[in-house]
């Protein structure tokens, strides 16, 4: 289990940024070409995602999944952006055979 006191730190210092900026800097990324050059990607690719995302929605994971070949989507229902903090348990088994098969 993550510690409360340890997750209301990363709570508290990831919110001192407001979601447009966040989304910005995402923005910008895919703004900077880096999009195109997804498709030079390949290795297998496991993107998780927590469906109550508040970040990025379903329509990001989608695009890259269009943009990663190979790539596959764990979807985490009831979970935010921090999946990892959020169903450890989980994530870590999802990782783990994921790093299985990609052998």
């Amino acid at each position: 289990d993550v510690p409360p006191e340890f997750m209301t730190g990363v709570v508290a210092e990831s919110s001192r940024l407001r979601r447009h900026v966040w989304t910005a800097a995402a923005d910008a990324m895919l703004d900077t070409g880096y999009r195109s050059r997804l498709r030079d990607v390949r290795v297998p690719t496991l993107l998780v995602w927590g469906a109550d995302d508040g970040f990025f929605p379903l329509e990001t994971q989608q695009a890259l999944l269009r943009s990663l070949s190979g790539a596959r989507l764990v979807t985490y229902p009831e979970t935010g952006h921090g999946v990892h903090w959020e169903r450890p348990d989980r994530f870590a088994a999802d990782l783990a055979a994921f790093l299985a098969g990609s052998r």
